[in-house]
């Protein structure tokens, strides 16, 4: 806890939540603006001397209470928008300062009617200002993520079709071998003894040919089947 409050008072931002998608922290969002919206109907959004009196007219001194506040909080509230539509992780210190001093000015500015925004309703602001500053930093991060999705695509793609293109080389090279190979078993059987023993000769290189192309063959297969193993094969 210490070292959180130490990095704070660097202006280094701690993250609050831990929402796993952009979705969620959007979600909340609507959420606490819809508390805030709660508390401005219910009149716990800011507060206010009700026994006011204009003239010796208690209802001409409420209904200017009512407008102080509106007004107050209209200018609370505009304030606030700016802070958090523009607010980073390296101005997150600094704009929750200028919320609290917004909040500490209109306090003084209505002093005399008992006008001050209430605890509450700065605790959903600065909810929000947290909120805010976390949807950006998650909607980044999904963007940078589905950049490297793309990228590895593209590369799986590519990688795809150099090994089939391996593949049909290897493949027209086993066809080739097996058709040297049944022509040769065929010379075999009717060639002379003195002839038979370098034919013999040649059917066991291709036959290792063979081998060697049935191992390449399997690479291959493995090879496709492990595209995102990570690998870089140079073909």
């Amino acid at each position: 806890m210490d070292e959180q409050i130490e990095l704070q008072s660097f202006g280094l931002y701690t993250p609050k939540y831990d929402f796993a998608s952009s979705e969620l922290y959007k979600n909340r969002l609507s959420q606490i603006r819809d508390t805030q919206k709660a508390l401005i109907k219910n009149g716990q959004a800011v507060t206010g001397n009700t026994n006011w009196t204009v003239n010796g007219s208690k209802s001409q001194g409420k209904k200017m209470v009512k407008d102080m506040q509106k007004l107050l909080l209209r200018a609370f509230n505009s304030e606030c928008d700016e802070l958090i539509d523009k607010v980073k992780y390296n101005t997150f210190d600094t704009a929750l300062k200028r919320m609290r001093s917004s909040c500490e000015a209109i306090s003084k500015l209505g002093n005399i009617m008992g006008i001050a925004i209430t605890t509450q309703y700065f605790n959903a602001k600065h909810e929000e200002l947290c909120l805010s500053l976390e949807y950006k930093k998650k909607k980044q991060d999904e963007k940078e993520e589905q950049k490297e999705i793309r990228a590895r695509m593209r590369e799986e793609a590519k990688l795809q079709k150099e090994i089939e293109e391996t593949r049909k080389k290897i493949a027209k090279e086993q066809t080739h071998y097996q058709n040297a190979l049944s022509h040769l078993e065929q010379q075999i059987k009717t060639a002379a003894d003195v002839d038979k023993e370098e034919l013999l000769k040649k059917k066991e290189q291709i036959i290792n040919e063979l081998s060697e192309i049935d191992k390449s063959m399997k690479d291959i297969d493995y090879r496709a089947a492990n595209a995102r193993a990570g690998y870089v094969y140079i073909i």
